[in-house]
């Protein structure tokens, strides 16, 4: 079992925490549960001497797990059953004297059978602790201890920070030595390479460490499928017992499925995977995990989102991950399995497919199950779904076919998660309030459910909630951290206290980490989420006017806020927003001033003219010092930003959807941010900017600039900038010249900006994708480019001055011909001497015919080291390889695509990309150039028919496309 040692340790954190409790008072069984904890703490220590080894003895290992979730469901049970008795008060019997004879005499039956399962579980434990094989594990020898205080001292040591370029590290020639062996058992796999680089990161930059990897078992386990061997199964391996089975519990999900950061982290705390740290909530912890499997490339970022919160798992890893933990872990139809294999499953991922769920199971017998996933649900769910898994600890049931949530669920007491988003339920049981260890509970864009039941605020663990729309009542859910669809009135029936009212109700949620509000404008709406009649009554005492704007100032914990107002897209059975429905919205965000410990800020549909005064205030960035992530989509009135250049700690920023805005010029740098003896900075540490969907947007101005400095003082603009976007802005004249000189900006997106004729100078851009700008007419000068995407630029007549370009992608439907600025620019690289320049074309038929030899286009494709045409629907294609020697590469890649990669980077590059990236392990991921041509060669095609060959040996194809 590769995650026994993380189970051990959540079990015995839950069984310190019970024996702590009073409920173990209560119930007389404290004293039991002690031995307990002694027996499981020798086998727990007897494991841990043996390292990371594995045992034969399945069976043991069976039993001892099948123990430990016994324990888990048992520690449970214990607090749910203590909970529902008075306080502790001189003794057990004092307190059973003061309840009711018949729950008295309940209550002794309860403890009665309580003790029965414990007496009951020590003994099992009892029987594997004399095991023959334990005895073994305790008797390992002093090199044992010696080789564990080793491990020990090197984890503690320090790391030396290193980079290749331009830094020298201790023994590094006899690291490239091991390095090379390394790259020579990935195989030249471009995948093997980056997790065993992931493996590297966690390791002493020494050459011991790294031999150990090299000599690792790992990379020879003869058990496992073929595919699965070496370095994938080498950075699984290595991974700690938590982490693994974070990661194991990934590849529940589809093939290709995108994984929220929010997500992963509330299940791997629901499954107990987490373990509680001091200081960090066990969300933040979680969330250390995925950053973690991240940089061990375990996890794969979606490039879409440069944050990095939301993740894919490659499909070998997938495979990987679901081979390691058959017989525990199903992802698939449940009728494919006998009734023997689902009684051993502890975790069910239920596939689309049929049109009601069943499971092949005697509906009498009470299954195991702990997790139980339904992402896309069929019309209907078998009725006794709920009662046969009666330990799950994570529910999660989304899609319109799920219309009703049975009284039954009350009895799951070991429920920590139960997502419901997407359905299409109307109501809630009262009986959700029994599920006194619920941490998260997902309603979201639940469209048909209006009411909660008033049991909603006996759920006393619940972490996390997540509505559509709500008000009231959830004050007394004091450990919530993450709310979201919480709803602030601002409509004609209410006053300023009555406002106030609404954010009064999070003045007692002082554990809030993440907050996301709704704007309710106009009357209020009968239908919206609201408590039923039978609500628990409450005394609704209206706070004095002004006192909401203090609430979310007080929440010292709030890292994440977003506020929403309903679009008017979706206001269309309502006239526009009136003046006086403006000035109430403008009032609200007034009062939502945020701490300053605040770190990401959402602002969506914000329909006001101005921006909040605290927005503007000269000192924005003592406010918030610490906001790194600032989101505005939808600004329709507003026409002016904010000055967040003031912000110290700014990395990522997008406005989108600004309709209202026509300049940018000063008042978005602001005074910047001193540096001491420095220059004042604006956006000193901004990485990321993204200028999205503004199409009355037409001048941006860094105070007229030509070196990112300010023509009135001396004030660095965007010195670390990396990528920049600008999307959808069709009046844009011209960008800033200041940011042509900018070292850090690396990728720069221009799309649909039509009114922008000219890219030119930007000397350190190495990615520029021009995309649909009708109006572009040149691009020139840019000495570090190497990487060029044109899509569908018919004005396009320039493109020179490219000296670093090594690919180049073209895509036009209509074209006639190939442009003439191609031959231009090919014939300068062939002047340059320099053949290392490949060509991706989407077009039509009619381009590939004439790029055959002899063809009216085949003197600008033999300028070219390598092409590869494509029409729209791969119906035809061409392959060219200029040489010889990278001729025999591509047929040697059709019979083993993993011997062409390695040629592909060639062995040297191979090696100084592994040590490149064990060192620096971001650097995978924004190595975009070497991604983009590596993807598209991971599934050979199939050997076209040749239409034409040079007397070089050069050859063109064309055929089928894959």
């Amino acid at each position: 079992m590769e995650a026994l040692e993380a189970l051990f340790g959540n079990c015995s954190q839950k069984l310190s925490a019970l024996i702590q409790d009073e409920a173990a008072m209560i119930l007389g069984v404290k004293e039991e549960l002690g031995k307990l904890q002694r027996r499981m703490k020798r086998i727990d220590g007897a494991l841990k001497k043996t390292g990371r080894e594995r045992t034969e003895d399945a069976a043991w290992l069976n039993e001892l797990r099948s123990i430990l979730d016994e324990a888990n469901d048992l520690f449970d049970d214990v607090r749910h059953e203590g909970e529902k008795l008075p306080a502790a008060s001189s003794s057990v019997l004092s307190t059973l004297c003061w309840l009711p004879m018949f729950s008295f005499f309940n209550s002794i039956r309860v403890r009665h059978n309580l003790a029965i399962r414990i007496r009951a579980l020590n003994n099992r434990i009892g029987e594997v602790a004399k095991d023959r094989w334990m005895f073994n594990l305790e008797s390992v020898k002093t090199v044992g201890r010696v080789a564990a205080s080793m491990s020990s001292t090197r984890e503690t040591c320090e790391i030396m920070e290193a980079d290749v370029v331009g830094r020298e590290i201790e023994d590094a020639q006899s690291l490239r030595s091991v390095g090379v062996q390394i790259v020579n058992k990935c195989g030249g796999l471009p995948l093997a390479i980056k997790v065993i680089a992931g493996v590297l990161t966690a390791k002493e930059k020494s050459k011991r460490e790294w031999e150990r990897v090299l000599k690792s078992n790992a990379w020879s386990m003869s058990e496992l499928p073929e595919e699965f061997r070496g370095a994938l199964y080498l950075s699984y391996h290595d991974l700690p017992p938590h982490l693994k089975q974070c990661f194991l519990s990934c590849c529940l999900y589809p093939e290709d499925d995108v994984h929220c950061i929010w997500d992963l982290r509330r299940m791997w705390v629901a499954e107990g995977f987490v373990e509680q740290e001091e200081g960090l909530t066990m969300e933040e912890l979680a969330e250390q995990y995925y950053f973690e499997l991240i940089r061990r490339s375990l996890l794969q970022p979606d490039p879409r989102h440069v944050d990095q919160r939301r993740c894919k798992v490659h499909d070998l890893l997938r495979s990987l991950g679901q081979y390691l933990s058959q017989g525990e872990s199903y992802y698939g139809d449940p009728q494919s399995l006998d009734a023997t294999a689902i009684s051993k499953l502890r975790r069910l991922s239920i596939a689309e497919g049929r049109e009601i769920v069943t499971i092949p199971a005697p509906e009498t017998e009470r299954l195991r199950l702990r997790t139980l996933l339904l992402t896309a649900s069929p019309p209907r769910i078998e009725h006794s779904l709920f009662s046969r898994f009666p330990y799950l600890q994570v529910l999660r049931l989304n899609g319109k076919g799920i219309e009703c949530i049975p009284d039954c669920v009350g009895n799951l007491i070991h429920l920590r998660l139960l997502d419901l988003d997407w359905t299409s339920i109307s109501n809630l049981p009262d009986s959700i309030g029994l599920l006194k260890n619920l941490q998260t509970l997902n309603l979201q864009h639940c469209k048909f459910l209006n009411t909660l039941p008033r049991s909603i605020t006996h759920l006393s663990s619940l972490r996390r909630l997540g509505l559509s729309g709500m008000s009231r009542r959830i004050g007394r859910l004091q450990l919530i951290n993450d709310l979201q669809g919480f709803i602030i009135h601002a409509d004609d029936s209410c006053n300023s206290e009555r406002n106030s009212w609404d954010l009064e109700e999070l003045k007692s949620l002082g554990q809030l980490r993440r907050l996301g509000l709704h704007i309710l404008e106009g009357k209020r709406n009968a239908n919206s989420m609201q408590p039923t009649d039978d609500t628990i009554d409450q005394v609704r005492t209206a706070a004095p006017p002004g006192n909401g704007a203090f609430v979310l100032a007080n929440k010292a914990f709030l890292k994440e806020l977003a506020v929403s107002c309903t679009p008017q897209t979706e206001r269309a059975e309502v006239p526009p927003y009136t003046e006086e429905e403006i000035s109430k919205i403008e009032d609200t965000f007034e009062k939502l001033h945020p701490p300053t410990c605040l770190e990401r800020l959402w602002v969506e549909n914000f329909y006001n003219q101005h921006i909040p005064s605290w927005m503007l205030s000269s000192s924005l960035g003592t406010y918030l010092p610490y906001l790194t992530y600032v989101n505005f989509i939808g600004l329709p009135l507003c026409p002016q930003l904010p000055p967040l250049g003031q912000l110290p700690h700014l990395r990522y920023l997008q406005i989108r959807e600004a309709l209202a805005i026509v300049t940018i010029g000063p008042e978005l740098l602001g005074n910047g941010v001193g540096a001491g003896v420095h220059a004042a900075a604006a956006f000193p540490k901004l990485e990321f900017l993204f200028m999205i969907g503004m199409p009355n947007w037409e001048e941006w101005s860094l105070v007229g600039s030509e070196t990112g400095k300010s023509s009135s003082c001396s004030l660095r603009v965007m010195p670390r900038l990396e990528e920049l976007r600008v999307i959808y802005c069709p009046k844009l004249r011209a960008l800033p010249k200041g940011l042509q000189q900018l070292r850090a900006l690396r990728i720069l997106k221009v799309e649909r900006a039509h009114s922008l004729s000219v890219i030119e100078d930007f000397l350190f851009v190495t990615e520029l994708r021009i995309i649909k700008n009708d109006g572009m007419e040149r691009i020139s000068n840019l000495p570090a480019l190497r990487k060029l995407t044109i899509w569908d630029n018919s004005a396009l007549k320039c493109v020179d001055n490219l000296v670093a370009l090594q690919y180049l992608e073209l895509q036009d439907y209509s074209m006639k011909s190939l442009p003439e600025w191609l031959l231009r620019l090919a014939q300068q690289r062939v002047h340059l001497r320099d053949n290392n320049l490949e060509l991706v074309m989407r077009c039509s038929a009619a381009i590939i015919q004439r790029c055959l030899k002899g063809g009216p286009d085949w003197p600008i494709i033999e300028c070219f080291s390598r092409v590869s045409a494509y029409t729209e629907d791969r119906s035809a294609y061409l392959e060219y390889t200029k040489q010889k020697r990278d001729k025999l590469i591509r047929n040697a890649y059709n019979n083993s695509p993993r011997v062409h990669l390695q040629l592909f980077f060639s062995f040297s590059f191979s090696f100084s990309f592994l040590f490149f990236i064990s060192l620096q392990p971001n650097a995978l991921h924004h190595n975009r150039h070497f991604d983009a041509p590596a993807d598209r060669f991971l599934s050979p095609s199939p050997t076209p028919r040749a239409l034409s060959a040079g007397d070089d040996g050069c050859t063109a194809h064309c055929g089928e496309a894959p």
